[in-house]
């Protein structure tokens, strides 16, 4: 079963084929401006043919199904016109009734599903296009895609070789999966210097590195409240000050750390704003968040709500473990904070001690305290280095290169 939508623009110049690993069900669902996506609009931006939009293998069984909430995309923002992109795509899908490979391999069944898919693309209406894909169960789509003469861009967003997320069948599903694509694709990124080291030493190639960025905010998004900022004004009311982290709330968070801040400073409200991480959760996180009275939690919220969300901390935090469980991710929540002058606080996991003159990086409690208690003053701080405009440049000098007429 195919699932074929034909809309949007004329196929002239390159068209864009789009293979996300967090497919346009996640982004509708949600609402959240993911690397993928960002990446996406870049693209977009450059070149004028059509979009094909790649989604996962589903089964009729497992087929995301969701209402799209149009306040997640207020107009003006990037969200808005991500979604546009979306709307005015070409989507297709392998959907099977049922697949028993589904359920003995997880995450390892979509390469076989993306296989399948090959059969269903359009070819003969895409032209010439450029590939990008940060998925690597896609890889034998992704090669086809390279036989028929196309510019692929593969960004290993996440380095799922090693993905706590991913059991240890998958991880090496997905190991095999990037030495293949390295050794076909035209340019190759990640976002973080740890799996660029790490491809180095596995592969024949160093990734280029693209760490993480942020869009320009729109001045006036940071009006649009999410509905629960009503009940976190109430709450603030009992306390000195805000403390705020947004992002996923996996194993990466430093519960001990958490918990020791909740305890020596017990006038400090302590926010943590996303989405627990299935097959990584914390326990403790969430043990602490029902248990103290000056630590509240709030579920994910669209991207385009983070910076009226950061306008409600009095300081903004990175509390993540160092070491085992940091992932080595180019964490995309302190560019976001760093867009405000807000005063920020992090441990010294990889990628921050470039910004040591515009925010505090200590893993020490006693600091950490002392500078939460401490006199909250605000820091400017120049963005043009970490917006996307600036992080793509080594990306888009290469697709110039490859497809001469960008």
């Amino acid at each position: 079963m195919v699932e074929i939508v034909k809309v949007g623009k004329k196929m002239d110049d390159y068209s864009i084929i789009f293979i996300p690993y967090q497919d346009t069900d996640n982004f509708y669902e949600d609402g959240i401006l993911t690397r993928e996506y960002a990446i996406l609009s870049l693209l977009h931006s450059f070149f004028n043919g059509a979009v094909f939009n790649i989604k996962k293998p589903r089964t009729v069984l497992d087929k995301r199904k969701y209402i799209v909430d149009d306040s997640y995309y207020p107009v003006g923002s990037m969200e808005y016109k991500v979604k546009s992109i979306c709307d005015n795509s070409n989507t297709v899908q392998f959907i099977p009734i049922f697949e028993i490979n589904q359920v003995l391999k997880r995450r390892n069944w979509w390469i076989e599903g993306y296989n399948k898919t090959i059969n269903l693309i359009p070819w003969d209406k895409i032209g010439k296009a450029v590939v990008y894909s940060d998925n690597p169960f896609a890889v034998k789509l992704i090669y086809e895609c390279k036989k028929r003469g196309m510019v692929v861009y593969f960004d290993i967003m996440d380095n799922f070789a090693i993905h706590p997320s991913l059991s240890h069948v998958e991880q090496n599903g997905a190991l095999e999966a990037y030495k293949e694509i390295v050794s076909f694709a035209d340019i190759v990124s990640a976002n973080s210097a740890q799996t660029c080291n790490y491809m180095k030493h596995l592969t024949s190639i160093e990734p280029i590195l693209v760490k993480n960025g942020v869009f320009q905010p729109e001045s006036e998004m940071k009006f649009i409240k999410p509905p629960f900022c009503k009940e976190l004004a109430e709450k603030k009311k009992y306390f000195r000050k805000c403390v705020g982290y947004i992002g996923k709330l996996g194993l990466r968070i430093d519960a001990n750390l958490v918990e020791k801040l909740a305890d020596r400073c017990t006038d400090v409200l302590f926010v943590f704003v996303g989405p627990f991480l299935k097959g990584q959760t914390s326990t403790k996180l969430k043990r602490l968040i029902n248990c103290k009275n000056n630590i509240i939690h709030f579920d994910s919220i669209p991207s385009a709500y983070v910076y009226p969300t950061i306008e409600e901390f009095d300081i903004c935090m990175l509390p993540h473990a160092v070491g085992k469980a940091e992932n080595g991710g180019d964490p995309l929540k302190l560019y976001q904070y760093m867009t405000t002058s807000k005063p920020i606080i992090s441990t010294r996991i990889i990628g921050v001690d470039e910004f040591s003159e515009v925010i505090k990086i200590s893993n020490d409690i006693d600091e950490w305290v002392s500078f939460i208690e401490g006199i909250s003053n605000e820091t400017k701080r120049n963005i043009n280095s970490f917006i996307w405009s600036s992080r793509f440049i080594p990306i888009k000098e290469l697709l110039i290169k490859y497809t001469d007429d960008l």
